[in-house]
């Protein structure tokens, strides 16, 4: 009797809808409205249909956007069930989904989780009223506070916060305030992004570095793992798992509009317009836009060097003469059988990578 290898990967699923569409947000998103709503779930059952391979054994979901805490229970149903009814799920799967805090209703939640989603990734991006004004944030400090009660009375403990920093005028005071409310509310998991796209220049360096670095040190002093650019975990048990699979470069599904996968050694990214990845569902056809094989070697360094453990040597055994200048001046180090980007130099990751590109 023929033996079937089963191999695990992760899926993304993007709902492309917002209730308002953030300046600083670089994702495909829409204003939200019920009848497309509607009919994007529609397409996302009949894609997956189309990508079925039931050799998969999932054993990771990240529901992302847009504001997927926009979907009802209904249709998050609709979704998980499909994915059963082609995949095998596999028991003890992180299944994320992200949250804007005013969405966040009590019987909703309930709904959530009965589905299966057992991580709820809250986009808060402060607990400070100025800064929520300047990103013109539909919620409120209550309402944030509120949705993650709401998290904890519904069952859901493996919570994650965005934190947005460097924002105009942001202070280390308004940081620390930030922070220390997360970890009295015992927040397991923060992530804490760099605003981007607003100004450039010497000034906005410098308070980047001097924020950036000012957050890792006062959530290290807090019990706070710095594991990757902008995450932070209390404990490998709480890393995002879903994450991981990125910048370990391991493979994941990419499901629905202008969402990126990697299957195969392929990296493959679907239109990011409705028309085209309408048609394309309609003709049958997955509604990938672009796919390549990148070269593995190179995949491998440019998504692992974002981690600060590192990773294996043996990753750069094709480029002695950059790893040799790089160690030398102690933008990389040693750490056991890995190399990693000196804590220090992390804000230089993009033109560290240049030296492998």
């Amino acid at each position: 009797m023929e033996t079937r290898i089963e191999k695990a990967t992760g899926v993304y699923i993007h709902f492309p809808f917002c209730r308002r569409c953030c300046f600083y947000c670089h994702f495909v998103k829409h204003p939200y409205e019920q009848e497309p709503a509607d009919a994007y779930i529609r397409a996302l059952i009949r894609e997956i249909r189309l990508k079925t391979n039931h050799g998969l054994v999932i054993d990771s979901i990240y529901f992302g956007g847009g504001s997927p805490s926009l979907l009802s229970g209904s249709q998050l149903g609709e979704i998980m069930e499909e994915l059963s009814r082609h995949y095998r799920i596999s028991r003890d799967a992180e299944i994320s989904l992200e949250a804007n805090p005013e969405d966040i209703e009590p019987q909703k939640l309930k709904e959530f989780v009965s589905l299966g989603i057992n991580r709820l990734s809250l986009g808060v991006q402060s607990f400070n009223c100025h800064d929520l004004d300047y990103l013109g944030r539909n919620h409120t400090i209550d309402q944030s506070l509120e949705a993650i009660g709401h998290a904890r009375s519904a069952g859901l403990e493996n919570l994650n916060i965005d934190f947005i920093i460097s924002l105009p005028g942001q202070t280390r005071v308004r940081l620390e305030e930030n922070f220390t409310r997360a970890a009295q509310l015992e927040i397991p998991h923060i992530s804490a992004y760099i605003l981007e796209g607003v100004m450039e220049g010497e000034e906005k360096d410098r308070r980047d570095h001097e924020l950036y670095f000012f957050t890792r040190e006062f959530l290290g002093n807090l019990g706070y793992d710095h594991y990757e650019v902008s995450n932070f975990s209390k404990g490998p048990a709480r890393r995002s798992r879903h994450n991981l699979k990125y910048w370990q470069n391991l493979e994941y599904m990419a499901l629905g509009l202008g969402a990126s996968g990697f299957e195969e050694s392929r990296d493959y990214k679907n239109y990011a317009d409705f028309p085209s990845y309408y048609q394309s569902i309609e003709e049958g056809k997955l509604p990938i836009q672009e796919s390549s094989f990148p070269d593995l070697k190179i995949r491998r360094i440019v998504m692992g060097l974002r981690l600060f453990q590192g990773i294996h040597r043996s990753a750069f055994e094709d480029y002695p003469g950059p790893l040799e200048m790089l160690l030398a001046n102690g933008v990389l180090i040693r750490s056991g059988k890995n190399l990693a980007v000196a804590p220090e130099k992390m804000l230089l990751l993009n033109e560290i990578l240049t030296y492998f590109l």
